[in-house]
Order: structure tokens, then sequence, then C-alpha cells
């Protein structure tokens, strides 16, 4: 038995031994264990949400920020208020000046009432019978509930009084709700566009002569009394007051003008001078004051612009039937009121650009006062031209007008005296002239009112040149060398002459061409009124130094410019300056500015920009035109460029005899590489007539037309695309110029037909 229990307790023991030794290991293999369960439980390291999980979630925030919009949108719309739009003619709501502003008024039931706009493309309106039906329901329901549905009358006087809430300019509590709206009309976009600001009475284009007060009283007595319809009875409807160049007659028009008060409708003062003078600017722009003068001709004219826009481009007879007689027909009664023996006034007409376009112009405002399809009173201030007074003498003419002259007469002495006399006044004051110092001698000023010859124009000029006339050391010494120029009193054109030649001969010799040619360059180039940055670089002329070569003639022209960043242009005081520069036998062969020298130097000006290098952008001929903005700094070399290519084809014809294209090869030698393809495509500045047409291509020989100029026929793609682009229309054959890439159409401009 002991032996057994010593052999089991040796067995144990070689087995607990072991177990001792492993004891050390098996606790170390626990704690690992009990670490990794530690670090494997979700309360200390959570799983990352499975893919699914994060695009439901996703999903669901997309979900209620949805709902949540379409029920605030929801909401919205329901809490909006009904929009009704008053008529602007009703006797509810009546005559309402076209400047004052929109007028919303909010109800008491809630709704919104518009008055003076209609609905633009983004509002909704309320159709007129389901209006009247929901005013029927509210009036109903007001008689049910015993209340009445009148409106309460507010203002900023009485609503203190009131308990009324006033808070920003904006009345609450159901009144008024006065805003200035710009509503797009573009039909009136349309019309401002094709309308000429300049000539209107009040641009600030015009510095207009006015008559010095106490003056020209007699005249502006008669006239005025007609104007303001005081010939009661009278079948007088047009009035023709005509008078040499230089008598004042624009002074007249424009003083009588400004003291017209509410019986003025429209204006136009043209000058050729200044280029005021293309007849397709005349009736848009008779057009354009009218409806800003009149509501009701406004919404006519400017939906039948919208219905057919090429009306504005149309003959003068269409554009004063479509702009004028069938507009002024749907006037409201309180318009037609307003314009009943308006005033329309037509200043210069004998300075409109074609014989042709002054005649339209005069018969078709005869016919339409003969026939009673205006209510103006219509009045022109011209120069008595052989053509203008064959249009006012016929007989129909002679039953509906009356006849004014206002001649070259030593009656005006005494105007131009008291003119002269305010004028000297304010020199002195200028230079510092002391009282007790006699000057000007009573003779001299008597002087220069004999030499004036009854001419405002010589005393005004007279003055300028006394005052702002360089080249000589002052005023004192500058009214000795007038009165020193010789007399001669059978033609009082002459002296006006002699002092146009005076203030010529101050130009210093050697800057003298350049300083006409600039002046060739504002009177030849007719289509474009060249603003002095594009005639620079038309002419190559640095900016700087274009003003001191028209330094000396400050009292015939002046530099004007609207703001201190806008073009500045030319313009000239009075048309008497550029007919004396037309005539070599008024401003001798030294200054006329019609020469063979100065056309030629304008022409080969055009071929030089012309064949230069390209501005940044030059679209191909088949590309679409590229907008303004996209030329950058070369913008203005840009249009200048295009200019120049319309000017070679018009020039030739005008220079004509003096210059011939024919006889010059270098200038059709440098034709050849005049790049005309990106002029066409990218702007056409002005039309070009069919006889400029044909006297271009006839001045080009014929061992250089095959280069320049060849036939071919509208059906080629290429031109096809190019017509497309700059004409817009169909044509049976074109003339095409230069080859290639520069290859382009050269059609006529049927309007001018």
């Amino acid at each position: 038995m002991d032996q057994k229990q010593d052999d089991a307790q040796s067995l144990l023991g070689e087995h607990s031994e072991p177990d001792a030794q492993m004891t050390p290991q098996k606790s170390h293999i626990e704690a690992s264990d009990n670490e990794e369960e530690h670090q494997e439980d979700t309360r200390f390291n959570p799983a990352p949400p499975s893919p699914w999980k994060r695009l439901g979630l996703i999903i669901l925030v997309c979900l209620l920020f949805y709902f949540g919009f379409t029920m605030r949108t929801t909401l919205l719309k329901t809490n909006k208020p009904e929009v009704i739009y008053a008529s602007r003619y009703s006797k509810e709501h009546k005559f309402r000046p076209a400047a004052s502003p929109v007028i919303t008024e909010t109800l008491k039931d809630g709704r919104t009432r518009i008055r003076g706009a209609y609905p633009t493309p983004t509002t909704t309106a309320i159709s007129t019978s389901t209006a009247v039906k929901k005013r029927r329901r509210s009036t109903q329901a007001g008689r049910a509930s015993g209340g009445k549905s009148k409106r309460k009358k507010s203002s900023p006087a009485v609503a203190k009084h009131k308990g009324v809430k006033v808070k920003g300019g904006t009345f609450n509590e159901n009144t008024l709700h006065v805003h200035h709206h710009s509503f797009s009309d573009p039909g009136f976009d349309k019309l401002q566009a094709a309308s000429l600001p300049q000539a209107m009475h009040d641009s600030s284009a015009r510095d207009p002569p006015r008559c010095f007060p106490g003056t020209r009283e007699e005249h502006l007595r008669a006239i005025t009394s007609w104007g303001k319809g005081e010939w009661k009875g009278s079948r007088t409807r047009v009035l023709w007051m005509k008078g040499p160049a230089g008598v004042g007659k624009s002074a007249i028009a424009q003083t009588w003008v400004e003291g017209l008060e509410g019986k003025h409708s429209a204006s136009f003062f043209f000058s050729r001078a200044n280029h005021w003078n293309n007849p397709n600017k005349f009736i848009p722009t008779i057009a354009y004051q009218l409806a800003t003068k009149y509501p009701s001709y406004r919404e006519s004219v400017c939906a039948t612009i919208v219905r057919d826009p090429f009306v504005l481009q149309k003959s003068i007879n269409t554009q004063f039937r479509e702009l004028l007689v069938e507009p002024l027909r749907e006037l409201s009664p309180e318009d037609r009121d307003a314009s009943d023996k308006a005033v329309v006034v037509i200043d210069g007409l004998d300075e409109c650009d074609g014989l042709e376009a002054q005649d339209a112009i005069v018969q078709v405002i005869i016919t339409s006062v003969a026939e009673g399809t205006s209510p103006f009173l219509w009045a022109f201030f011209t120069r008595p031209e052989p053509n203008i007074v064959t249009s006012f003498s016929s007989g129909e003419a002679k039953e509906l007008c009356w006849y004014l002259t206002l001649p070259v007469s030593r009656d005006a002495d005494k105007d131009i005296e008291a003119y002269l006399r305010d004028g000297f006044r304010t020199i002195r004051v200028k230079n510092s002239i002391p009282e007790d110092l006699p000057w000007p001698l009573e003779e001299d000023i008597l002087q220069l009112v004999e030499q004036s010859a009854g001419l405002f124009v010589y005393g005004a000029s007279a003055m300028r040149f006394i005052t702002l006339g360089p080249g000589l050391p002052g005023p004192a010494e500058r009214l000795k060398s007038l009165l020193d120029l010789e007399n001669n009193a059978s033609q009082p054109l002459s002296k006006l002459d002699q002092l146009y030649l005076l203030i010529m001969q101050q130009i210093p010799k050697d800057i003298l061409q350049n300083t006409l040619l600039i002046l060739t360059c504002s009177q030849m180039i007719t289509f474009h009124r060249m603003a002095v940055s594009y005639t620079c670089i038309l002419l190559n002329f640095a900016e700087v130094t274009f003003y001191p070569l028209l330094h000396n003639l400050h009292s015939v022209l002046e530099v004007e410019s609207h703001s201190k960043y806008a073009n500045r242009y030319l313009r000239f005081y009075h048309a008497s300056f550029t007919d004396f520069l037309d005539a070599p036998e008024r401003s001798t062969p030294e200054y006329c500015i019609r020469t063979h020298y100065l056309y030629s130097r304008l022409y080969s000006a055009c071929l030089d920009l012309a064949c230069a290098p390209l501005p940044l952008c030059s679209p191909g001929l088949t590309t679409e035109p590229c907008s303004v903005s996209c030329f950058g700094s070369d913008k203005k070399k840009m249009m200048t460029y295009i200019i120049a290519m319309d000017e070679l084809i018009r020039l030739p014809r005008v220079m004509l005899p003096l210059y011939q294209l024919r006889t010059d090869p270098g200038s059709l030698d440098r034709l050849l590489l005049a790049k005309w393809g990106h002029a066409v495509t990218g702007f056409t500045m002005a039309p070009i007539r069919m006889d400029d047409i044909e006297t271009f291509i006839k001045e080009v020989p014929e061992k250089w037309r095959s280069s320049v100029i060849t036939r071919a026929p509208a059906r080629e793609t290429l031109l096809s695309k190019v017509k497309a682009l700059v004409l817009q229309r169909a044509s049976p054959g074109v003339y095409t110029l230069g080859a290639g890439i520069h290859k382009v159409l050269l059609v006529k401009d049927e309007k001018y037909e």
C-alpha cells in the first residue's frame, strides 16, 4: 500500500512540476487575451458605419431639406397678395405724366393694385373678368358683414392725425406705395437708338445762340402769339421764317422754343458743320420727343416699332405715316388736348443732307396739315434755297403757311450794338481794365456795327475773336486788326469772309497744312462724327499735338466734351465758316480745304490704316461679328479702322474732280493690301450708296480691277454667309473686294434708292 502511495505521489509530482513551470506562461497568455478582448470591445472602439448607411443618411437629409423648402414655398404662394393692374386712362385714375412713378396700392382685402404699369414678362396678371368676379364677391361679403369697402385716402400731411404709420417713405395701412420702376421697353429702346439727341433744342451737345435780351422783340412777340394758339379761327398751321446765313434765325428759334413753356412738343436743329444733318434721324427724333410727353402716343408708337423694327429705316413718307400719323390717332383724350396746336420747330432744314430729303420733309408736313392728320403747329427756320422756296410755293402751302422774312437789314444795327457793348463790358471785367480808361472808343463800337452790316454772326464771331483769338498780344490789338479790315458795303458776306480770313491768318505757316487737314477730315467724312481721338488715329497725329493745331481757331469752333471721360468732338459755331472753307473764291486757295493736296493726304491716311496690322481681335469671314469689348485697348483703333475702310469706297465720289483715284498708282497698289473682310464682318458703320460703289469701281483701272474687284453671284457659299451677316437680305448679283480671307461683299443700300 505504502509502495503504491509513494508511486502515486511520485507520478503526481512529475506532473505537477511542469504545471508549475507553465503557470507564468498561461497567465501571460490570459493577459494578452484580455487585452484583445478589451480592444475589440465596441464600447471603446465603435465600428464605422457601412457605406450604405452613410448613403441613406445623406438621402434622408436631402429629403428633409426638400420638404422644408416645398412647404415654405407653398406658404409664401398662399400668402402672396393678388395683383391687379389698373387702367392708366380710366376715369378713376386720370392722366398721369410719363415721368411720374408707378403707384402700388394695397387694398383692405389683401390685393395689390398697380397703376401706371403693365405686367412684365415675369409677372402673371389676373384677367379682367376674374378680377371683376373677385371684386364682386368681396363687395357682397362686405355688405353681408355690414361693412363698406370704401378706400381711405392717406397722405403724409394727415398721417399723424389718422394714426397712419409712415416708415421709409412707404405708407402702411391701406395706403399708397410709390416706387420708380424701370421696365424694359424694346420699342422705346429702338426709337431712342434711332434718334439724334444732339439735334434737340435742350441738348448738352449744343451751345445754341440766343437773342440778346431786348433784341428781336418784334419778331419774338409775333411768333409767340401764333405759337400759343392766340390766332383764333386761323388755318395757318405752318410758319416759314427765311433769311440768309448769319442774320440770327437759329437764335430766334432757340429763344422762342425756350419761351413757349408747355406749348412746345418737339424740335430738330440741323447742323451740317457738326454732322447733325442725317435725314433718317429726323422723324425718329421727333417721335422720341413726342413719346416722352404723351404716354398714349408712346404706347402706340412703341408697339409699331416692335411689330416692324425696320420702320426706322424706311423712307421719310413711310416713317411719317407709321411713326407719327397713325399713333397720333390713338391718343387719349388728355393727350389729344395737350398736343392740340403744340409747336414742332425745325431749324436749318437747308443744312439737311440731300435736296430730295429736304423737299420730302416739307411736302409730307404740308400734306399732313392739309389733311388734318397731325394736331401740331410746324415752324421752319431756313435759308431761302431754291428747292425749299419751290416746296413752299405750292398752292396747297400758300393756304396754310405764314411767310416771314428775316433779311440782311440795317434795322438790326441797334440789336447788334447792344450785343457788342455787353461783350466789351465782359472783356473789360475779365482783363481788369480800369473804368476811367476809355476803351473801346465810341467810334470803334459804331464801326464794328457798320462792318456787321446786319449780320449777327459777324458780331458774335468778332466778339469771340477779340476775347479768345490768339496770335495777337491782347484784346486791344485784336480789335484794331478788325477795324483795319477793308470795308465793302455792296457785299455784306465779304465782310464776314474778311473776318474769317483774319482768323485763318493767325495760324503759323509751319502748322497750317496739318490744321487744314483736320478741317478737311471733319468736313469730308460726313457719315461719321469723328471723335478727336479717332481723328488723331486716322491722321496719325498724337492727341497732345492735335489741340495746338486748332489753338488759333477758338473764335469759330470749340472742342466739346460732355464729361471728363467722354469722347471729345469738334463743334463749329456757325455753318458760314465751313461754307467759307469750301469756297476757294471766298477763302482763297491758301485756306480752302477743297484741294488736290489735302484730298490725296486724307485718302492716303485711310489707306495707311487699312493696310496696317490688324488689332488684337481679328475675326475671319466665317466667324460671327465680335463685340466691341473684345478689342480691349484697341477699341478706338478698331473703330477708326472700320471708318477708314468705309471711306475708301465713299471718298472717290465726293472728291471728284479734284482728286481722281485712277491717276494715283500708289493708292491703287495699296488697295490690294487692304483687309476688307475684317471691317465688314466686324461692323458696318454706315450705309454705302450705290453711286459711291459705282464711282469707286470706275475709278479702279482695268489692270487693277481684276485683283481688287471681281464680279460674283450671290449664290456662292462664302459670299452668301458674309451677305447674311452684314445685310441680312438677298441680292441677285454683287461685287466683291479683295481676295482670300479678306474677300468681302459690296452691295448697294436700297434705302438710298
